[in-house]
């Protein structure tokens, strides 16, 4: 590969720069690369909000001094687009605009990467659609894994299957080591004070347009009892951290409006609740003493720290996937508020019988994350970029096995992207073949399907 490579990472939000930001440090050093920074529309649907997460996005790049180009200022340049690969950073083809649709920008490039937005733990048919069968997830050149078992359930879910899945860590991880060294934003150190810091992450699906399809939260459930504790309770220093959406989904349900929702956050303040909406969810995690969470991503993510973890569970919800049930028995689960409030009066008493559990599902839920997934990423790019160059260098001289074996990827291609579930397909195949052998074993049968064959 003479030529150096050209990547451009689509970027829609600032909290998913960490899940890049690694891979982005390494293309740069590299002299092998050119890379650009694309920030695009937060939510194509959603003019407001795109044009108030895009300035968060740009004060975040700007203090990290992070060159980018805003694709609605260049237009007539995206249609040119002269990148080999193009790096996205999430699957949702309705939140961009539709010249910046997977297959519009597949066309354009010679390889295409998904780098996931978060940690799957969901369950529920809904779920399993937007977490395995986004145009992005079952087309893209190669998507990144952060263990076996996250590639085995797109085996099970991606209408594509999981040959394209590559288990090589996930980036964000990266930035998690050593988190003890973390400079913490010194705003939230001088709210915590010298008392006992909790993080709590609510998820947005707790309001009735989410019941029964992806009911994932328990923030009605056990908020007003976290609330309550957390305002008389002044040597705990609740780091609240709600879902993006959840303040969009209170007001969409009529539960607060803009004003309500401005004297909300003002007496949280007051009460000593921190909200907490930074863009780069270090900072919390690395001052807090514990987590309780709602399911998501941070489920896993925080067993990195090897601090007290509390899964907050709703019966009623979709649940947790199967890598999720097999992580109960190595956490603290609560059903109930006064569950909740159980761990946290054992946390003001320093009590810790987890810890060992913890270790070990650390080992076996983060078996990647040793610093160096975004190492993994870069080479596998390096190859991506390669591939169609090396094999057309390997068989100059050889025009009619050139010209075979290009058809033979295009076709291969077709296929992958065509194939159904390798689960529905081997469902299918055993049906087909059960009524096969029941035909061949009835002569009447037999002597129907070849009359029929004959005509």
């Amino acid at each position: 590969m003479s030529a150096r490579v050209n990547v451009a990472f689509l970027l829609q939000r600032a909290e998913s720069w960490t899940n890049i930001s690694g891979i982005w440090d390494l293309i740069c050093a590299d002299a092998g690369f050119n890379a650009e920074i694309w920030l695009l529309p937060y939510n194509a649907e959603d003019l407001r909000l795109s044009q108030q997460q895009a300035q968060i996005t740009r004060d975040m790049l700007g203090r990290l001094g992070i060159p980018f180009t805003e694709w609605e200022e260049n237009r007539e340049r995206w249609d040119n687009f002269a990148f080999d690969v193009a790096v996205f950073t999430s699957p949702y083809d309705r939140e961009r605009p539709s010249g910046l649709h997977f297959k519009e920008v597949a066309k354009k490039v010679r390889a295409t990467l998904y780098v996931p937005y978060g940690v799957v733990v969901g369950a529920g048919y809904k779920n399993r659609l937007h977490q395995y069968a986004q145009p992005v997830q079952v087309h893209a050149t190669a998507v990144i894994a952060r263990s076996r078992e996250e590639k085995e359930m797109y085996a099970k879910y991606c209408p594509s299957g999981s040959a394209h899945v590559h288990v090589t860590g996930l980036p964000r991880f990266d930035s998690l080591q050593n988190l003890d060294k973390f400079e913490i934003d010194p705003d939230l150190v001088s709210s915590v004070g010298n008392r006992l810091p909790v993080l709590w992450n609510s998820h947005f699906s707790f309001t009735a347009e989410y019941t029964g399809s992806a009911d994932f939260s328990t923030f009605d459930i056990v908020g007003p009892e976290v609330f309550s504790f957390a305002a008389n309770n002044p040597d705990i220093a609740l780091i609240w951290r709600p879902h993006p959406g959840l303040f969009p989904a209170a007001l969409r349900a009529g539960l607060l409006d803009e004003r309500s929702l401005a004297n909300f956050k003002d007496e949280l303040r007051l009460a000593g609740i921190i909200l907490d909406v930074r863009s780069d969810h270090r900072h919390a995690f690395a001052i807090s003493r514990a987590l309780i969470t709602d399911l998501g991503s941070f489920l896993i993510e925080y067993l990195i720290t090897a601090k007290p973890l509390l899964y907050l569970r709703n019966q009623a919800g979709q649940g947790l996937n199967d890598e999720g049930q097999a992580l109960l028995p190595f956490i603290d689960v609560a059903d109930s508020p006064e569950e909740v409030i159980s761990f946290l009066g054992a946390l003001q008493q320093h009590v810790d019988p987890g810890r060992p559990l913890r270790d070990m599902a650390r080992a076996r839920f983060l078996p990647r994350e040793d610093g160096h997934s975004s190492e993994r990423v870069v080479r596998l790019i390096k190859s991506m970029a390669s591939s169609g160059e090396a094999e057309g260098q390997a068989l100059q001289g050889y025009p009619e096995m050139h010209r075979l074996s290009a058809l033979l990827r295009e076709l291969r291609t077709r296929k992958l992207a065509g194939r159904g579930s390798p689960m529905v397909a081997r469902a299918f195949k055993n049906v087909r073949a059960t009524v096969a052998h029941a035909i061949k074993g009835s002569p009447q049968l037999l002597r129907l399907m070849r009359r029929l064959k004959s005509r």
